[in-house]
């Protein structure tokens, strides 16, 4: 009877200080677990804040920038005759306006491509530096840049300022940054679009009659736009056409960019007592030297 007791009395301590030992460890880890997530909850907060906070400063140097070009640029666009809209494109050449007689010229080296590539605009940007010209053989404005990655907004305040500069309007085919855009490139532009895509619908034709295959489920192109029957049906052509952007080539860094042209050299031949320049390489030239003389 004695030991019972003694066995009783004796477990009950043991069994009380587990018991608190217990309740104070999860008192504990449920702490320090909420206590983490609250700060953790805290630190995303702050930081959420910070991002925004920059995203919305970035927002504000944008429009800023932007509102210092557009109105002139709005201005500019407003032709009250045609008189003044020749005036504002008068750098264009007139073969800009023949897209087939264009491709065929950029196929080779040509006059035109490297004038427009020695117009250059350099402009300083809330993304930093930013050197542009217009590129004929690709149809878009090709820019060097401090930062690899520059907002549309900011590429297109730079265009516009570029077609004022060398009076090229046309040249500016974005119809969402310029809603009223009457530019007649991007009619020009839908029907080669729209020329590319009946070639491309006709050669899956052909590939399904020749493999039996039904061509229904060919994957065809899906025009980009529905070209008129017309040019000059301009005003249909903006309500059924998806909108045009603005095309832009990023070619690398702005420290990347050679404002000085290289020029090959010219070797330099003697003919008895008359000096020929000529661009030849060194086989041509360890020839010439080989020969002897009097031929």
């Amino acid at each position: 009877m004695n030991s019972q007791v003694f066995q009783l009395t004796h477990f009950q301590p043991q069994y009380s200080i587990m018991k608190t030992k217990l309740a104070n460890d999860i008192y504990y880890w449920y702490f320090t677990i909420v206590r983490t997530a609250f700060l953790f909850f805290i630190y995303l907060a702050r930081m959420a804040g910070f991002c925004l906070y920059l995203k919305s400063d970035n927002m504000v140097e944008i429009e800023a920038f932007e509102n210092k070009i557009k109105p002139s640029f709005l201005n500019f666009a407003d032709c009250e005759n045609v008189e003044e809209y020749k005036k504002r494109n008068q750098n264009i050449e007139p073969i800009f306006y023949n897209r087939k007689e264009l491709s065929e010229l950029m196929k080779e080296e040509n006059a035109i491509e490297k004038k427009w590539k020695s117009r250059i605009l350099i402009q300083y940007t809330p993304r930093g530096n930013i050197i542009m010209y217009y590129d004929a053989y690709k149809g878009g404005f090709s820019y060097y840049s401090d930062h690899s990655v520059v907002p549309l907004r900011i590429l297109n305040a730079v265009a516009m300022k570029y077609v004022m500069n060398y009076y090229c309007l046309d040249f500016f085919v974005d119809e969402v940054a310029f809603t009223s855009n009457t530019s007649p490139l991007i009619d020009l532009m839908n029907l080669e679009d729209n020329e590319e895509n009946e070639k491309s619908k006709k050669n899956f034709t052909r590939l399904a009659v020749n493999t039996k295959i039904d061509a229904d489920k060919l994957p065809f192109l899906k025009p980009k736009t529905n070209a008129p029957s017309s040019i000059t049906e301009t005003a249909k052509t903006h309500e059924k056409h998806e909108k045009r952007i603005n095309k832009f080539i990023h070619l690398g860094k702005f420290n990347n960019y050679s404002i000085i042209q290289k020029k090959k050299k010219n070797m330099l031949l003697v003919t008895n007592t008359n000096y020929i320049f000529k661009n030849v390489n060194y086989d041509e030239y360890k020839k010439s030297k080989n020969k002897p003389k009097g031929e």
